[in-house]
């Protein structure tokens, strides 16, 4: 690191896998003194790297997306879930690090509580106004000016809950406002967060987990030992070229290898991904190092009823195919 120019080198190594960068630090930081369009605190330049382009370009571009999520006033945790570069499925997601389950507060106990007595409340009072006398069931039990009292005091009881109700609603529509959002990736403008460790600890994530990390299905190392293999898998064919049967079989079985991320984050081979997505239960709960999410990936559809119909189109066919075998 200089403390002169403000650039530190970082080198993540994870055998046999590397990445080396250039982190550039504004003057600024963690804003900028840049007069910039999209003025960045820390500017990332890859130095070297045996990944392939597409999977180094994926880790670089969501960490220098992440840096200007910070910039922009964002919590590192909902500037991570902003830059991931795969589209968010339908609906609210939760950010990474909250809570997903339901928790009883002592708040929500002191809710309840009111709720109850609220009620008992409002019961005394409609039996106060509503009671009959036991031998004349057409007369009220109570006085005119005790039921009328009830009835009063019950319309303030009933107001009060209204106007709390109109309140809560108004957070809760708040809440979704904040979450929609968070999932469109919406700015507001905010005091500048510091970027420099949550960009470092995500390029360790993404890089030494990465390569440490096993396929959620099949539970095998994601990356193959030699780096080189890594890049035959997302190389393309040559236009052109003309490949036998066995060839074109073998390049389909290669593929199958090729690191897919899906939007939790985790890394799965593309043909464990499809068999997982395309057959049944169809999808699922991830089984990674993630917070346990639904698998989501945008090549394939959210609605489980159509990956249901193509599955089941699919083995009407092969049945077709069997009855056909029998007759020859």
């Amino acid at each position: 690191m200089s403390d002169s120019t403000g650039i530190i080198l970082v080198n993540f190594i994870s055998l046999p896998y590397t990445y080396s960068a250039q982190l550039s630090i504004d003057e600024g930081y963690p804003s900028t003194l840049l007069n910039e369009v999209d003025p960045l605190p820390i500017k990332i330049k890859v130095k070297s790297t045996n990944f392939p382009h597409v999977i180094e370009t994926m880790i670089t571009k969501q960490a220098i997306e992440l840096v200007r999520r910070c910039c922009q006033g964002r919590d590192p945790v909902q500037a991570l879930q902003m830059s991931n570069p795969i589209r968010a499925p339908r609906g609210f997601v939760m950010p990474a690090g909250e809570d997903r389950s339901a928790r009883i507060t002592r708040d929500t106990i002191k809710d309840l509580e009111r709720d109850r007595e609220t009620l008992l409340k409002m019961k005394k009072l409609k039996d106060v106004d509503q009671a009959k006398q036991a031998h004349n069931h057409k007369a009220a039990l109570n006085s005119t000016k005790e039921r009328k009292d009830a009835r009063r005091e019950l319309n303030k009881l009933a107001h009060k809950e209204i106007e709390r109700d109109d309140e809560l609603e108004k957070k809760m529509s708040q809440a979704e406002i904040d979450r929609a959002k968070l999932e469109t990736g919406w700015q507001d403008d905010g005091d500048p967060v510091p970027s420099l460790l949550p960009t470092v600890n995500f390029l360790i994530d993404s890089i030494v987990k990465f390569q440490q990390g096993t396929c959620p299905v099949c539970n095998e190392m994601v990356l193959p030992k030699n780096p080189e293999d890594l890049k035959r898998l997302f190389e393309k064919s040559p236009e052109g070229a003309k490949k036998t049967a066995e060839e074109k079989k073998a390049r389909k079985e290669m593929k199958k290898k090729r690191p897919v991320r899906c939007y939790c984050n985790c890394w799965y081979h593309a043909g464990c991904l499809e068999a997982y997505m395309t057959e049944p239960p169809f999808g699922g709960t991830c089984q990674g190092t993630c917070s346990g999410g639904p698998v989501h990936h945008p090549d394939y559809p959210e609605d489980k009823r159509i990956l249901e119909r193509t599955w089941n189109s699919k083995q009407a066919r092969l049945r077709e195919m069997e009855d056909a075998m029998l007759f020859l």
